[in-house]
């Protein structure tokens, strides 16, 4: 049996200032990758045996959030500062890899090229202060088990 543990992954931004980051204290990261369903449903013209809606597949697409413990170790905000917080917004994609296992000698990263277009910070009564980045897919989310090239 073949298993991922969290503990070695990462998640590494590289806005359009060029500069890759790694982002500090992630908890946990998620993607979901979808497709488009179109609906074919026609009318059944008197045929009682057409009662389920007929799709096709459209185009695919990903999204991706990141959660982070916020850093009490400065005076910045996490939603207003720092290189996440600068991209929001911004049309020009950058490069997202999120990785599962940064083992050196075991890489196995998911990465494609996002925009980001949201953060959310969350305080609960009962536990630390986090901030959320998502991230919208522009293109293809691969694969690869060697540090990606763009």
């Amino acid at each position: 049996m073949s298993a991922f543990h969290g503990k070695m992954g990462k998640v590494q931004w590289d806005a359009s200032t060029g500069n890759e980051v790694t982002l500090g204290h992630v908890t946990e990261w998620s993607v979901n990758v979808t497709a488009d369903a179109a609906e074919t449903t026609e009318m059944a013209e008197g045929v009682a045996a057409n009662t389920f809606k007929t799709y096709v597949a459209g185009q695919n697409m990903f999204t991706a959030s990141v959660t982070c413990n916020v850093d009490d170790s400065g005076t910045d905000i996490p939603l207003t500062a720092g290189i996440v917080a600068e991209a929001l917004g911004e049309d020009t994609p950058a490069a997202l890899e999120l990785w599962l296992d940064a083992t050196a000698g075991s890489l196995k990263i998911l990465y494609g090229l996002a925009i980001s277009t949201g953060q959310t910070i969350n305080t609960p009564h009962d536990g630390v202060e986090t901030v959320t980045y998502e991230f919208q897919g522009v293109a293809a989310l691969a694969y690869g088990t060697t540090d990606p090239t763009y």
